[in-house]
């Protein structure tokens, strides 16, 4: 054998170990994107047929969503996930070291980042499953309410979806301490401006007419204590 056809074999047995670990990753990629679809298609057919987005819709819920679709969230979610499993383990068989490390730190953080997307869904759903029926008590004020209990839900729900952000939940708490506290002051303020300056007289006048019911209330107190001295 001459030197030169060696050459031509060690050069195609080269070519060949590089191409190989390429090759499966491709036929990796290629089956594992057809089966994600399919476990998609699977799941998305059972849940249909559960009836589960119409169990939403009817649901005081159910207006929030409108047009959107809970199940395809869902199933486009878990196909997102499956993909990026898929790419992982290609990248692997490919042996591109630096990529697969950079994939295995977005796999390993998308549960979580979806964990947190999910709680502020569930926050959405609670706080208006809560202000639907609010609404509907039979109190003053019970549409005033209603909202306001939503949105301290949603609140409480978005400090705990917070952390799976990356992001420190105690911006939002301090932040919000800041402006609850200005908003106090504000009222009071106006409260008192308002008591003193615009509604004096009417509060003269309350005084005036229950004056009699409330030296009434007061002796009969002084009765009642010393009956029983």
């Amino acid at each position: 054998m001459k030197i030169t056809d060696l050459s031509n074999l060690v050069a195609v047995e080269t070519i060949v170990n590089h191409l190989y670990p390429i090759l499966i990753a491709i036929l990796v990629l290629v089956v594992g994107v057809i089966v994600a679809k399919i476990i998609r298609k699977v799941i998305k057919s059972i849940l249909k047929k559960a009836n589960i987005e119409k169990k939403i819709a009817d649901s005081p819920v159910g207006n929030t969503l409108g047009d959107y679709s809970p199940i395809k969230f869902f199933v486009n979610i878990l196909y997102v996930y499956l993909l990026l499993i898929v790419v992982l383990q290609a990248v692997s068989f490919a042996k591109l070291d630096m990529l697969s490390h950079f994939i295995t730190n977005i796999a390993n953080l998308f549960p979580i980042f979806i964990y947190g997307v999910i709680l502020i869904i569930v926050g959405l759903f609670v706080g208006e499953y809560v202000a639907y029926y609010t609404r509907r008590a039979p109190f003053l004020f019970a549409g005033l309410v209603a909202n306001i209990v939503k949105y301290i839900i949603l609140f409480f729900f978005l400090i705990m979806a917070l952390p799976h952000f990356m992001i420190d939940p105690s911006l939002i708490t301090d932040t919000f301490k800041i402006i609850l506290m200005a908003f106090a002051v504000a009222f009071a303020l106006g409260l008192g401006l308002a008591i003193g300056l615009g509604a004096k007289d009417t509060v003269a006048e309350i005084l005036k007419s229950k004056k009699e019911s409330i030296l009434k209330s007061v002796n009969s107190a002084e009765e009642k204590i010393k009956s029983k001295k």
